[in-house]
């Protein structure tokens, strides 16, 4: 196992960028959901799925070289 040189700019990663998707956006989608009469209400099961489909995500792409971040 190597550490990355260039740590600070690990916030680039496709694994801390869809940790944050599976985070956020199932419940900015809630709270647009709820504001707007027009989109029906997502359940928790639609939820659940957003964030197990992110964390798969995050699980296959985790051993994937990205070359902006080593060199």
């Amino acid at each position: 196992m190597k550490l990355v040189e260039n740590w600070r700019k690990l916030w680039k990663s496709w694994t801390v960028m869809l940790a944050t998707a599976g985070i956020f956006v199932p419940d900015v989608l809630q709270i647009i959901a709820e504001n707007i009469d027009g989109i029906p209400l997502i359940d928790t099961g639609h939820k659940s799925l957003i964030r197990l489909a992110c964390l798969i995500l995050i699980v296959l792409l985790r051993p994937v070289k990205q070359e902006s971040l080593t060199k």
